[in-house]
């Protein structure tokens, strides 16, 4: 896992600000995919869309799109990311090109909230699946089925994703207000200290990724809404810092649109699309490792329910232009050796909603 690109999302700053944009602003629906050669794997493939543009309905008025988690209620969602790396016509692409995916499944509980406002949300680890594929060279790890899936037989001590089973059934709680922003944390020191206990040795870094902290935090509290009622096709901005596992952060400027209301499953839901712009933002640190980010862009589109604006679905696509800092000498012989570019898919879906019994009284 901490072969991924992408260690997650913190948001910086949010500022609302609905406009009526062109028609053209909306996500484009095509699948990525066509026109270029399809993975091996299918599951590496992109996704389909969310929703078919045809279906969107204009509702007539404003709509609110504040978070509401309901009480006493248990949401399971998925989340997913893939990456595929590749040189484009770079002499070294059979070296470099390389996949990863990553599959993690929660469990969120929600209480009511106290008589402060602060409600919180228990979110427990339900299972994990991961592969990486680096030059032919393959790393897995199943929760569900215990065993090493690129080797076909139990977890090697010296894989280190074993130590994903000191999660699976834990649990952390975050705390939030009543405007559903995220006041505290707990629970990952103490998983911190289980995974240090189960696979010894790794630095704090590789702990953390596992944790998946802000993967979780998106899952809870949802930075990305609008301050204010919104109409169809009115838009909004944000900006967010996206850490890299190679020592350097980008930053994602975001343009997001509302659409209208869709049916889904039996229901109606919000659709929002966005875009974003990929930038380096300098950390006055060095890089773990010779590869200097130059840019990119982004795509994506989220479904959130009708009535308590929880989310359904979520769906990124990123496209990252990546240096690698090779010797000159070596730079002056293959003038492409260095240009690497790195394609990164976060997918998140609900996939099961249940009401908990009240508890009785004493």
């Amino acid at each position: 896992m901490a072969l991924f690109l992408v260690a997650g999302c913190k948001q910086e700053s949010v500022s609302s600000g609905p406009e009526n944009p062109n028609a053209g602003s909306q996500m484009k629906r095509a699948n990525t995919s066509q026109g270029q050669e399809a993975p091996e794997d299918p599951s590496l493939l992109d996704p389909e869309p969310l929703y078919e543009e045809s279906a969107i309905l204009s509702p007539g008025e404003k709509q609110s799109l504040r978070l509401y988690w309901p009480p006493n209620k248990r949401f399971i969602y998925e989340t997913s990311v893939i990456q595929r790396t590749s040189a484009n016509d770079s002499p070294l692409a059979d070296m470099i090109r390389s996949d990863a995916q990553q599959r993690f499944t929660y469990a969120l509980q929600t209480s009511p909230p106290g008589p402060d406002g602060i409600q919180v949300i228990q979110v427990t680890y339900l299972s994990a699946k991961l592969m990486v594929d680096m030059v032919g060279n393959e790393m897995a790890y199943d929760s569900k089925r215990k065993t090493d899936t690129a080797q076909g037989g139990e977890i090697d001590e010296e894989n280190p994703l074993r130590g994903l089973d000191a999660l699976m059934g834990a649990s952390i709680h975050i705390a939030l207000d009543a405007s559903g922003k995220i006041q505290q944390i707990t629970g990952t020191g103490a998983l911190l200290e289980r995974l240090s206990q189960t696979i010894p040795g790794q630095l704090t870094s590789f702990y953390e990724g596992m944790i998946q902290e802000d993967q979780i935090q998106r899952l809870v509290s949802y930075e990305f809404l609008p301050e204010n009622e919104v109409s169809a096709a009115d838009q909004w901005e944000s900006s967010t810092s996206q850490s890299m596992l190679f020592g350097q952060e980008a930053t994602l400027d975001k343009n997001y649109t509302y659409l209208g209301t869709l049916p889904e499953e039996e229901a109606m839901a919000h659709a929002i699309s966005f875009s974003e712009e990929i930038s380096p933002r300098s950390t006055g640190e060095d890089s773990a490792l010779p590869l200097i980010m130059k840019g990119g862009q982004g795509k994506g589109a989220i479904l959130l329910s009708r009535e308590n604006h929880i989310l359904i679905a979520y769906q990124s696509i990123q496209n990252l232009s990546v240096g690698v800092d090779l010797p000159a000498e070596l730079l002056a012989q293959m003038p492409k050796a260095g240009e690497l570019a790195f394609r990164v898919i976060h997918s998140t879906r609900l996939l099961e909603e249940e009401d908990l019994a009240s508890s009785p009284s004493p």
